[in-house]
């Protein structure tokens, strides 16, 4: 789950800014608002079915991290080309 939150905010990131997608801010608080946080609350509460909070906690700290990520993996990019040149 931690890495699934990477990848994804790490893509909406890079359609940010590679492709100019205004609209993935709201993409994302949309996630957050109407799926992950009431998915967390639902499991602080102990409801049945809910999915364990910890794997939701690990997925928001993927979230978290997946913009970083993308950046990290561009500056890696170009140290490699830079490398290769």
């Amino acid at each position: 789950m931690y890495c699934y939150g990477i990848g994804v905010y790490a893509f909406w990131t890079r359609t940010l800014v590679k492709n100019r997608e205004f609209s993935i801010p709201l993409l994302a608080w949309g996630w957050l608002r109407y799926k992950q946080l009431p998915e967390l609350v639902a499991s602080f509460r102990k409801q049945p079915g809910c999915i364990p909070k910890d794997l939701l906690l690990a997925q928001l700290r993927g979230c978290i991290g997946g913009p970083m990520a993308y950046f990290a993996s561009r500056k890696r990019l170009q140290e490699i080309k830079s490398v290769d040149s």
